[in-house]
């Protein structure tokens, strides 16, 4: 079987969880399938690298500047680079003549924003099957800005409802739709997404490490937060939640960085709360070791947290805000604990429990490692294998 593997971005490329879940499938598939990867290039740097049974096409896009650069744009150039988007047929045109050429069985879409959201549309034109997998709520929104402040979407005006209908038309045609979490799924349902497609909730594959992190021997109740330093994602709620907290009773390692990065370490960092910057994969043990339960308190809705599935992994419970996705992976008191999202007194009255009975953190870092086996690596590529066979049947 031929499998033709598309997301916006691929690493050393990478934003989120997204990129390093496709990098997984991609080189995992590859051991038993030809597998063909297309993804962005940056500043036209257009490459094929082929090793084994894998094969990535980085390719321009066309647009006017790369997804990655958004960031620093103007308002009038996102919306014309959003116009190219949904619309520009440069990509499109390179993506057609690879899928002939490698005579691909199935395509599996990730995260299509930047790439081209014609690209499920010419899917369907040369009759090919396809699944969808859903990352977060970029067909929702452009911005990101509507379920990141809870906003309805009548709030923010036409534009954003002709986005979305725009979207519904653009991905109608989908065989099957795979999302990580129930939640994020029913809110596309809910707004009309799919009509046409079967839908799969299979939560995202976790690679278990070889040996368990170790248990931290501090007296403090140390918390971890692991991801990327935007509003969104809720580290400054967390900051000015913890200190509130006494010195030398709690301690908060804060792993990564982002937008707000340079504001946070300035206006917060103080004896008990370390920025540590961004930590390479492979030293990952070693940061789970120094910590007795991770956290993510974001104010966004979340949709299958990366983070969650590797806090488990090396047997550390998690500390969860209830926006989204996120608590669908939490068993409340077995694997760890749901706190109301922005919610301070929530979040302080819960930690202060949780840190009465510390020592009982170690059975929760056990259950959560039993929990998270059951997304394997191998369990989720029989699964993806066995949507495709059926397809092309």
């Amino acid at each position: 079987m031929k499998i033709c593997l598309i997301n916006n971005l691929y690493p050393p490329l990478t934003v989120g969880g997204a990129e390093k879940i496709v990098k997984t499938i991609a080189e995992n598939l590859s051991q038993s399938h030809q597998v063909i990867l297309l993804t962005s290039a940056y500043s036209g740097s257009q490459e094929i690298i082929a090793r084994g049974n894998l094969k990535v096409f980085r390719l321009d896009t066309g647009n006017s500047y790369h997804y990655l650069q958004a960031a620093e744009m103007k308002f009038w150039r996102k919306i014309i680079w959003h116009f190219f988007d949904m619309f520009g047929c440069r990509t499109c045109k390179k993506v057609k003549l690879i899928l002939k050429t490698e005579k691909i069985d199935v395509v599996i879409t990730h995260n299509l924003k930047g790439f081209s959201y014609q690209i499920p549309r010419l899917i369907n034109k040369l009759k090919i099957r396809h699944i969808h997998t859903l990352h977060d709520y970029q067909l929702i929104d452009p911005h990101g800005s509507l379920y990141r402040h809870g906003h309805n979407l009548i709030t923010l005006g036409l534009p954003i409802k002709i986005y979305k209908e725009l979207c519904k038309i653009l991905f109608s045609k989908i065989d099957i739709v795979v999302s990580p979490s129930k939640f994020i799924l029913e809110k596309h349902l809910d707004y009309g997404f799919f009509k046409n497609s079967k839908t799969q909730v299979l939560p995202n594959p976790v690679v278990l490490p070889a040996v368990a992190a170790s248990r931290s021997d501090s007296e403090k109740m140390r918390l971890l937060y692991l991801g990327q330093l935007e509003e969104h994602k809720g580290i400054r709620f967390l900051l000015e939640a913890f200190r509130t907290l006494p010195l030398d009773k709690f301690e908060l390692l804060i792993a990564g960085k982002g937008k707000i990065f340079s504001d946070l370490k300035k206006n917060y960092q103080q004896s008990n709360i370390v920025f540590l910057g961004s930590i390479p994969h492979g030293e990952i043990n070693r940061l789970f070791e120094q910590t007795d339960i991770t956290v993510i308190p974001s104010l966004w809705w979340d949709n299958s947290p990366s983070v969650i599935y590797e806090s488990y992994a090396y047997n550390r419970p998690v500390l969860v805000s209830d926006a989204g996705g996120s608590k669908e992976l939490v068993i409340e008191g077995k694997t760890g604990y749901i706190f109301k999202s922005g919610d301070q007194s929530s979040f302080l009255s819960i930690l202060n429990k949780i840190a009465q009975n510390k020592p009982n953190l170690g059975k929760l870092g056990v259950s959560g490692h039993e929990f998270v086996s059951q997304f394997s690596l191998d369990r989720y590529l029989s699964k993806i294998i066995e949507l495709c066979q059926n397809l092309i049947k």
